[in-house]
């Protein structure tokens, strides 16, 4: 999925995981504006729009075990008639530290991945094929290490970033408290920035005490045709209990095994034809 995306990937990537020191605030101040040195436009922050996002990394921290949906649509070019929107149902189960299991259903095919604090297995039901490699990091380092090494993506898992507000921030660009509307039959804060290269990033926040993300939207103002990437979360479960070997991979009978390389993004690309 990455690598057919890829462009939309590094550049939330880019957007969402710079380093930065901690940006602490106090949530009585309501709005924040800034001017950068030598520039004719303000740079705006809203210090509301910080604090909810906070708020939903501090829920994001607090979590022993949880599990989600996410509805993942993206668009790709195609020469004979433009933009296509393609579709991911990616299901999602995280046991922090250190395990997570991803099933994912889409357009590029069924894949899954798994983690069980020692081995991260990847795994492609369409080719019957797979790939191990041990690890002993946790889930966040664990997402990074193999988004950078071998181009594997896990979707829309930016929130689980413990700097998740402070890399928005990095970008540079706007960043601004809409306020509350309704998505997917819930109340929800709106909010929306962009970054210094012109793409518009918009989040919406459960409005309760979790602070969840329900969704998320990436334009790419600066890209012809102005290409989407969307990533909708529902039934999200808090802290349940997994059974024992649930993070284990056993491969299936006349499974290929390949290399942990970058021929992962063959399968990646595959096409589910069943």
């Amino acid at each position: 999925m990455f690598n057919l995306i890829g462009k939309f990937m590094k550049k939330i990537n880019y957007i969402l995981r710079p380093s930065m020191k901690r940006f602490y605030l106090l949530p009585a101040i309501l709005l924040f504006i800034c001017t950068t040195s030598g520039a004719q436009s303000k740079q705006r922050i809203d210090s509301l729009a910080i604090y909810i996002l906070d708020r939903t990394s501090e829920t994001m921290r607090s979590l022993i075990s949880c599990s989600y949906t996410a509805f993942i649509t993206y668009d790709t070019w195609m020469d004979s008639v433009g933009y296509i929107k393609h579709t991911s149902k990616d299901k999602v189960y995280f046991s922090f530290p250190n395990k997570m299991k991803v099933n994912m259903q889409g357009d590029m095919g069924n894949r899954s991945m798994c983690y069980d604090g020692k081995k991260f297995s990847y795994y492609s039901f369409n080719q019957n094929r797979y790939a191990e490699l041990d690890l002993s990091l946790d889930i966040v380092q664990t997402i990074d290490s193999m988004n950078r090494k071998y181009g594997i993506e896990l979707p829309a898992a930016d929130f689980f970033y413990p700097s998740f507000t402070d890399d928005i921030l990095s970008a540079g660009g706007n960043l601004v408290y809409l306020g509350v509307t309704g998505v997917q039959n819930q109340l929800c804060y709106h909010i929306a920035g962009n970054d210094v290269n012109g793409t518009v990033f918009q989040f919406w926040i459960t409005q309760d005490h979790l602070f969840f993300p329900v969704k998320m939207v990436l334009t790419y103002k600066e890209d012809n045709g102005q290409p989407q990437y969307e990533a909708v979360y529902s039934d999200w479960e808090i802290n349940p209990s997994f059974p024992a070997n649930m993070f284990d991979f056993v491969a299936p009978p006349a499974a290929d095994k390949i290399r942990m390389s970058t021929e992962l993004s063959g399968l990646s690309k595959e096409k589910n034809n069943k």
